[in-house]
Order: structure tokens, then C-alpha cells, then sequence
């Protein structure tokens, strides 16, 4: 076969073809993003590969490409199913995502597994060497792996646990990880990070779907009688954890709606603190008015008691004066009383002398002596 193999590629080279075109599609949760570009951007190039977005892209690929083949990059369902369940995803909706997509990528599989390849995507972020080695042994093409590839995040041991459970338990979840162990590149025989349990448990369903799917052989047989009973041993002791996982769960639940309830409660109090906070600000300022107003009005006040000891001062100046002018016109007073009564002696006096016969006598001399003047003045 590798001589076989050695003529193919000598035969390529004399007519100068460059072999078959690989294009890789990343179903993560993140989105395309190619073992480490950015969730939701566009996938980062590598020279001589195609970055797909999605499995109508990738369908168009293969219709328009005829000689070119997809890497499929999955998320394993009990990693998928054990992320779902930490990110909070209630265990209905996150078992039917992840079968859903783990459906969704077999079926593009089946639609032609000579072109078409399926990888375990954290698997191959964890070991991009070895994810290209293997397509390299199955199809004999170069995969690069793009520079700076970020390894998966750790899936908590409780939830992956719990997941593993619920795919052992139930006949068809089963079937579904036998297939897909079964069809998935060797990528994760090298994956050390599990443990060996749950080696035994995903290698048992992918032996129960190679037994369903082929002729059931001895080696098989003995292979799948030992594994099972492995399993119902550690089945028990998952069954506990799972049990165990599920007291959890439920106390977190209430843990959490208790803290959605406090949460509740506190948006209230932070809308009367923000209220009782505005208030404060308010009076503050006010009360600063206030300040400025009160010593505004001492300032004013201080100046009025200034104007005020002034004003005294004059009415005082005012009042000395006034008791000076007082005693003037007092003694002017007197003075005309003193006056009036002169004058009311000498017109007494006038009153007798006109009255006297010695005034009546002389009247004709008087009366002379005015005519005379008048004369004289004339």
C-alpha cells in the first residue's frame, strides 16, 4: 500500500497537480473560528486551506470542488452537553442542542465519507499535531494549523460527569456517541485529559455501535463482555456522583432563585437610595443657599446696625441742636413778650397823651406845623 501510495504522489508531481483542496469547518458553540480565531468573526486563512462558516458553505465547496475533501471540527456531545449545563442551560434544552448537532454532523458526514472528515474540535485544539497526522494517514493531506491556537477550557469534572450519565443511561443518546466515537479521526485516543472511566464508558458505546453496525466477532464479543463489566462497576459509582451532581444542581437552583429574590428585592432599595441620594444632594445645595443667604444677610445686617449707630449719632447732634435753637427761641420769646408789653405801655401811654387836654389843646399848632413841612417839602 505504500508503495501504492509512492507512485500516487510521483504521478501527481509529473503532471503537476497539487493534490486535493482541504477546507475546514469548526461547528463549535463559538462559531467558525478555525482552533482560535475571534467567536463570531471570520475564520483566519491559512495558505492552500479554506475557512468555512457554515454547512451550506461547505456543501457548496464540495458540489463546486470536485477533487477536494472537509475537515469536519465537532465538539464531542458529552463535552458540548457538560458546557451547556455550566453555562447555566437547563438539561432538556442543552441534551437537545447537543444531539442536535451531533446529528447535524453525521448526517453531513454520510453524504460522503470519502471526502469528508470529522474530528473531536477540543481534542484537536489540544493536539493540532496529531489532528494533522491523522489526516495526513487517512487522506495523505497536508493540514496547517493556523499560528496562535488557544487550548480548550477546562469542562468542569461534576458536569461532564452528569453529561456521560445521561448518555450512557438512555439507549438512543447512546447510539448516537457510538457513532460518533466511531467516525471521529484518532485524535482523542491521544486526548489524556479524561479519565480512565470515561475511556472505558465512550469506548464501550463505540464498540455497542460497530457491533450494531458490523458482523459481531469473538474478539469483539470478549471485548465488549469485559468492557461491560467494567461499566456496571463504575456505573454504580457514576450513578452516585450523578446523584450526588443532582443534589447539587437542585441546591444551586435554590441558592440561585434565592439570590434572584435578593437581587429583587435590592433593585427597590437601590431605586430609593438613588431617590433618598438626589434628595440629599438637593437639601445640601439648598442648605449652601441657605448658608450663603444667612451670612449675606449678617454682611447687610452688620452694615444696617452701622447705618444705624450714624443715624443716632445725628439725632442726638440733632437733638442738641435743637434744644440750643430751643433755648434760642425761648429767650426770643421772652424777648418779644418783653417787646409786647412795652409796646402795649407805650401805646397806653399814647392812648392818655391823645386823650390829655394838652393834646386836644395843641392840635391846631400840630396841624400847623405839618402843613408848614409839606409846604417846605414841596
Amino acid at each position: 500500500m505504500a508503495d501504492v501510495d509512492k507512485l500516487d504522489d510521483a504521478a501527481r508531481e509529473e503532471v503537476g497537480e497539487t493534490g486535493p483542496t482541504l477546507a475546514v469547518l469548526d461547528l463549535s458553540a463559538e462559531g467558525s473560528t478555525w482552533l482560535g480565531g475571534q467567536a463570531g468573526g471570520e475564520a483566519p486563512r491559512v495558505d492552500g486551506q479554506v475557512p468555512l462558516t457554515d454547512l451550506d458553505a461547505a456543501r457548496a465547496f464540495l458540489t463546486s470542488t470536485p477533487d477536494s475533501h472537509v475537515l469536519l471540527l465537532v465538539p464531542h456531545p458529552v463535552h458540548d452537553l457538560a458546557r451547556a449545563l455550566d453555562g447555566g442551560q437547563p438539561l432538556n434544552e442543552a441534551i437537545a442542542t447537543s444531539v442536535a448537532r451531533a446529528r447535524e454532523a453525521l448526517a453531513f458526514l454520510h453524504t460522503d465519507q470519502r471526502r469528508i472528515l470529522m474530528a473531536d474540535r477540543d481534542a484537536a485544539a489540544r493536539a493540532p499535531d496529531v489532528l494533522a497526522a491523522a489526516v495526513m494517514k487517512a487522506r495523505r493531506i497536508e493540514l496547517r494549523v493556523p499560528e496562535g491556537v488557544d487550548p480548550p477550557g477546562e469542562v468542569p469534572k461534576g458536569y461532564q460527569a452528569f453529561a456521560l450519565h445521561c448518555f450512557a443511561e438512555d439507549t438512543d443518546l447512546r447510539r448516537l456517541l457510538g457513532e460518533v466515537e466511531t467516525v471521529l479521526l484518532p485524535v482523542g485516543r491521544n486526548d489524556r485529559n479524561r479519565s480512565d472511566w470515561e475511556d472505558g464508558v465512550v469506548e464501550l458505546a463505540r464498540l455497542r455501535a460497530e457491533a450494531a453496525r458490523a458482523r459481531p466477532l469473538p474478539e469483539i464479543e470478549q471485548q465488549y463482555a469485559a468492557l461491560r463489566h467494567d461499566f456496571e462497576v463504575v456505573a454504580q459509582v457514576e450513578t452516585t456522583l450523578a446523584r450526588q451532581n443532582l443534589a447539587l444542581l437542585q441546591a444551586l437552583a435554590v441558592v440561585e432563585a434565592e439570590r434572584d429574590k435578593l437581587r429583587a428585592q435590592l433593585v427597590p432599595l437601590k431605586e430609593k437610595f438613588a431617590t433618598a441620594k438626589e434628595r440629599l444632594g438637593a437639601r445640601t445645595a439648598l442648605l449652601a443657599t441657605l448658608k450663603t443667604d444667612l451670612r449675606d444677610a449678617k454682611n447687610k445686617a452688620a452694615g444696617m446696625k452701622d447705618d444705624l449707630l450714624r443715624s443716632q449719632a445725628e439725632i442726638v447732634e440733632k437733638d442738641r441742636r435743637l434744644g440750643a435753637q430751643g433755648q434760642r427761641l425761648a429767650r426770643v420769646r421772652a424777648e418779644r413778650d418783653a417787646f409786647r408789653l412795652q409796646a402795649s405801655e407805650l401805646e397806653g401811654r399814647i392812648m392818655a397823651l391823645e386823650q390829655s387836654t394838652s393834646w386836644r389843646i395843641t392840635t391846631p399848632l400840630r396841624a400847623m406845623r405839618l402843613t408848614r413841612r409839606r409846604s417846605g417839602t414841596d
